[in-house]
């Protein structure tokens, strides 16, 4: 039936979601291991890039370009909305990520 069919890939797309967004929340915690107000400094946010860059990971462009409120750091906020474009534009990126991040 169409309509449980589509129920369940709701269900599914949500399960993803959530995979997604937990796999962000790992990365940026392994970046955040100093500052406890839950911001990346300039100098953790490029090692992490670098980091995920040397393994294989590309980003699309400057992630700075979501440091939305221009503080210098980057919020987990901002820092999942440079990974959701990054994924979004690069199929290889998605294979990187699901490859590197504990479900």
């Amino acid at each position: 039936d169409a309509e449980k069919f589509g129920m369940y890939l709701d269900k599914v797309g949500q399960q993803l979601n959530e995979i997604i967004d937990d796999g962000i929340a790992q990365i940026f915690q392994s970046a955040n291991q100093v500052n406890r107000e839950n911001r990346l400094d300039k100098s953790q946010v490029d090692k992490l890039v670098n980091d995920l860059t040397n393994r294989g990971f590309v980003f699309p462009m400057d992630v700075w370009v979501f440091d939305f409120d221009r503080s210098g750091c980057m919020t987990l906020l901002e820092f999942k909305a440079a990974m959701m474009t990054a994924l979004n534009t690069r199929h290889d990126n998605f294979k990187f990520f699901f490859r590197h991040v504990r479900a």
